[in-house]
C-alpha cells in the first residue's frame, strides 16, 4: 500500500500527521537536493560561460591580429606592384630606344655602303676623313 493510500485511510489527526510527516521530510530532502543540484548546475553553467567568453575573446584577438597581418601583406603587395609598374615604365622607353637604334643602324650602314659603292671617286679624291666630317 502506498503512502497516499495510508493517508486516505487514516482516522485521526495524529495518525494523519504520522503518515504525512515522512512524506514532508522526503519532500524537504528532495527540495534541498534539488536546490543543491540547481546551484551546482548554475555554477557549472557560469564557469562554462566564463570559459566560453574567454575563448571567444582569444579567438577575436587572433582574428584581429590575422586581419592586421593581412592588411600589412596587402600593403606590401600593393607597394611591390607599384614598384613593378614603375620598373616596367622605365624599361619601356629603353626598349623603344633600343629598337629604334637597332632598326636605324642597319639602314644607316646600308645607306653609307650604297653611297660609297655608287660614288667611289669622291672618297678617292677627298679621302675617308672627309666622309666622317660630311656625315656630321
Amino acid at each position: 500500500m502506498s503512502a497516499i493510500d495510508r493517508v486516505r485511510k487514516s482516522r485521526g489527526i495524529n495518525e494523519l500527521a504520522a503518515e504525512i510527516e515522512p512524506l514532508a521530510q522526503s519532500m524537504a530532502t528532495l527540495a534541498d537536493e534539488a536546490r543543491q543540484r540547481i546551484a551546482e548546475v548554475q555554477q557549472a553553467s557560469e564557469e562554462q560561460a566564463a570559459s566560453w567568453t574567454s575563448q571567444q575573446q582569444q579567438a577575436m584577438s587572433a582574428w584581429r591580429q590575422a586581419a592586421k597581418d593581412m592588411r600589412a601583406a596587402a600593403g606590401e603587395l600593393a607597394k611591390a606592384g607599384q614598384t613593378a609598374r614603375s620598373a616596367a615604365r622605365g624599361w619601356t622607353w629603353r626598349l623603344w630606344a633600343g629598337v629604334l637604334i637597332a632598326s636605324v643602324m642597319p639602314i644607316l650602314a646600308l645607306l653609307i655602303a650604297s653611297w660609297l659603292w655608287l660614288e667611289p671617286q669622291i672618297i678617292e679624291q677627298q679621302g675617308s676623313i672627309w666622309l666622317i666630317f660630311k656625315l656630321k
